[in-house]
């Protein structure tokens, strides 16, 4: 991407920009990525997400329903382009519509990150709740281990009819049209009664009969049609009880563990890794716990005004994160915002957390430059260890290659500053009640 900057004398800086024709192709693919996850567009095998927009949607050109998205992921590209740190990534102004196998040209007016003072340096004071005990929680851990190796036997002197909360051995025999449901068909099944695990008519079916008890009958099941709309079945059902179950979680001995989970040689070896699993979440949490109430104890030192453009920029990026959310939860935004009292008090909320997370985000920041720290590799590689322990490289690639490389270098220069307050911090451990 060519890039030429031009400083405007309220200090804003104008970038120019010109993307070239493999930037361009590489935007059209993250925009029809980043439609399809809004959208919940799934392709089927061998299908473009283009023509699964178009079978599902109706879109003809979705090219011009992304031009949004394809200008979006350009413009922090041109940003990192000149190593400028945002005080956030304004709308770009483009020269016109972008096209496939075409050069890109728009503008961005950046707003460079002001520097704020906090009123003092001195180290904050910090109140903790007491750590819990250990032991409590590896007993609980290896108690989720063995439960998943919960084995259901018969019982003998289970007497009476079927009733919600059961475990039941089934036969059972599902059939469409005459064409036998595999997945609902088998000669021994445990089954837990009102579980949800089946339609509520299948269940309703089950509650009152006895053991040794065979039955026909007919309930509405979910299924697709061709086009893969969910439609209801009849699916018919031979079901014969063959008895009453009760779960049995196995003894822990260390026969169990060396069958069951063979990396393991005892219970005494099993244990000491549940131990040191424990040790290390405790730590991760508590080191998490310290730098967001450090964070928020500098807050309290912060001067200046934060302009109107980025509060508004901020709460808008906390809105679209709250809607991105309820969407892959497929909770509706309306219905959400109603709960959080309406419209007016969701939004006081936004530019609440808004001005929260600028007033933390620049009160580290005049941390990291107060004390002269630095940068380097290692700072950067806890950042993205931070976000996800265990795909630390991908947090950092994301990030570089989607041209946010500023925000990178922004969050862990907090995150440095917010470890070396809390080094330098007097901790207050609460007692325990």
């Amino acid at each position: 991407m060519k890039v030429v900057s031009k400083k405007l004398q309220d200090g804003r800086i104008q970038l120019d920009a010109l993307a070239c024709v493999a930037e361009v192709t590489t935007a059209y693919e993250r925009a029809y990525q980043r439609f399809a996850n809004q959208m919940n567009i799934v392709p089927e095998q061998g299908e473009s997400i283009a023509q699964a927009a178009e079978r599902k949607m109706g879109i003809k050109d979705l090219d011009s329903v992304v031009d949004k998205f394809v200008v979006d992921y350009l413009a922090p590209f041109a940003i990192d382009k000149k190593g400028i740190s945002p005080e956030y990534v304004p709308d770009a102004i483009p020269a016109g519509r972008p096209k496939r196998g075409a050069e890109f040209a728009f503008r961005l007016v950046v707003t460079p990150k002001p520097q704020f003072e906090l009123s003092s340096y001195d180290p904050v004071t910090i109140t903790v709740p007491a750590e819990e005990e250990q032991g409590d929680q590896v007993q609980k851990i290896i108690g989720e281990i063995m439960e998943q190796f919960t084995e259901f036997v018969m019982d003998e002197n289970a007497q009476g009819a079927v009733v919600k909360g059961d475990f039941v051995r089934l036969r059972m025999r599902s059939t469409v049209g005459g064409k036998v449901i595999n997945a609902l068909t088998a000669d021994g099944r445990t089954y837990h009664v009102g579980e949800g695990y089946m339609p509520e008519e299948f269940d309703q079916n089950i509650v009152g009969m006895q053991v040794g008890e065979s039955k026909d009958f007919t309930y509405g099941a979910p299924t697709f049609d061709n086009d893969m709309n969910t439609i209801t079945a009849a699916m018919e059902c031979h079901v014969e009880v063959l008895g009453k179950q009760v779960p049995r979680v196995p003894e822990l001995t260390d026969e169990w563990v060396k069958r069951c989970i063979p990396m393991f040689s005892s219970v005494e070896e099993m244990t000491e890794a549940v131990k040191k699993e424990v040790e290390d979440q405790r730590k991760a949490d508590r080191a998490d716990l310290l730098n967001r109430l450090a964070s928020e104890a500098v807050v309290e030192r912060f001067e200046g005004h934060i302009s109107n453009e980025a509060y508004e920029h901020t709460r808008d990026t906390l809105i679209r994160n709250v809607q991105e959310g309820l969407r892959n939860q497929g909770t509706s935004f309306n219905d959400y915002v109603e709960q959080m009292g309406g419209k007016e008090q969701f939004n006081m909320m936004m530019l609440f957390e808004a001005r929260q997370a600028l007033t933390q985000g620049y009160a580290l920041d005049a941390v990291f430059r107060h004390f002269k720290m630095t940068l380097t590799g290692k700072d950067i590689d806890e950042f993205c260890k931070s976000v996800d322990p265990m795909n630390a490289d991908m947090v950092r690639k994301d990030m570089q290659e989607s041209g946010h490389n500023f925000a990178l270098r922004e969050s862990a220069e907090r995150l440095k500053a917010a470890r070396f307050l809390v080094e330098h911090a007097v901790v207050v451990e609460e007692q325990k009640a």
